[in-house]
């Protein structure tokens, strides 16, 4: 499974999507193409080949928090793993990404998401919330529409 498993949150997300696997593999390939994909999704920028500085914003009652992410590719093994590092500037919150696809028919592929965080300080369950607003299934829908709205 997820490498590291500790007391760091995880998710994951499993579903087949109608595409071979060298068509995901495409749009995997281009990740600034999939960055505004994110919730609350400002703007991003490419500092190195594998390092990306991302800008999000996310809304929990009253309150706005802006978050400036370093996204960096760990891994890239196509057509079967990708690995992500993601930073927080201020050192609140931390994580990592691993996606894994493999055929699973003709036309379709498996993709496997993990993810694993881990929000530091007094306002982690604050925090954790603003993370989770959104059910599992809305998320995969959300990919499996992107997936399939790319030429």
């Amino acid at each position: 499974m997820f490498p590291g498993e500790d007391k760091m949150k995880t998710k994951r997300l499993i579903f087949t999507v109608d595409l071979p696997l060298k068509k995901v593999w495409s749009i995997l390939r281009n990740v600034e193409h999939h960055l505004p994909l994110l919730p609350g999704y400002i703007r991003h920028e490419m500092v190195a080949e594998n390092e990306f500085l991302l800008l999000i914003k996310r809304k929990n009652a009253w309150i706005n928090k802006w978050w400036n992410l370093r996204i960096t590719v760990k891994e890239w093994q196509e057509p079967s793993t990708l690995s992500l590092s993601v930073e927080e500037m201020n050192k609140i919150f931390s994580g990592e990404a691993l996606v894994q696809t493999t055929k699973a028919a003709a036309q379709k592929t498996l993709v496997k998401i993990y993810f694993k965080y881990d929000i530091s300080g007094s306002l982690n369950k604050f925090f954790a919330h603003m993370i989770q607003t959104k059910d599992d299934e809305d998320i995969i829908q959300e990919i499996k529409s992107f997936l399939n709205g790319i030429p």
